[in-house]
């Protein structure tokens, strides 16, 4: 049974998964834990219907293309902005990011005055942002419903920007 398997194993599997051989659409790259990476992997998969986009595991691939994902709450857009500041210094060499997806925390609207103005400092520090709405279905771990507000533009565009056929 997989569930079996050492945990620093399976992270050393995961990992090794994480290269070019096996390089997948898109990468999503959450920039904290719990930041939606999986969330929108899934939802991808049960939108389109096959498995376009991959997990990045929270590791910067070597190559490929990326989204970036985060949370509204503080920790998720402190470490959205963390990224794309390594982005500009020049980190990641390699790899193009697509974008970053902003997916809410919460049903209700950002009301901290400090979350709205760090959301607004990260969303300038990059081309490409789609806010991604609450889900009741996710937070359930159910991905088979209509995707949340934001969502069917972000797996437009990138499976577009991506499409290299």
């Amino acid at each position: 049974m997989l569930s079996a398997l050492d945990p620093d194993l399976m992270a050393q599997l995961q990992g090794a998964a994480n290269t070019a051989a096996c390089a997948p659409e898109l990468w999503v790259l959450g920039t904290h834990g719990g930041g939606g990476e999986s969330s929108l992997v899934q939802m991808v998969q049960a939108t389109v219907g096959q498995p376009i986009w991959r997990e990045a595991n929270h590791q910067w691939p070597t190559s490929g293309s990326v989204l970036l994902c985060c949370r509204t709450n503080a920790r998720g857009l402190i470490s959205a902005h963390e990224a794309l500041a390594g982005i500009a210094a020049g980190q990641h060499q390699g790899v193009y990011v697509a974008g970053l997806a902003i997916i809410a925390d919460s049903p209700k609207k950002i009301a901290s005055k400090y979350l709205r103005d760090m959301q607004r400092l990260v969303e300038a520090g990059i081309d490409h942002v789609w806010q991604i709405g609450w889900s009741e279905a996710w937070r359930c771990g159910d991905y088979s419903h209509t995707p949340p507000d934001g969502a069917p533009a972000l797996i437009k565009a990138l499976t577009k920007e991506t499409d290299h056929g």
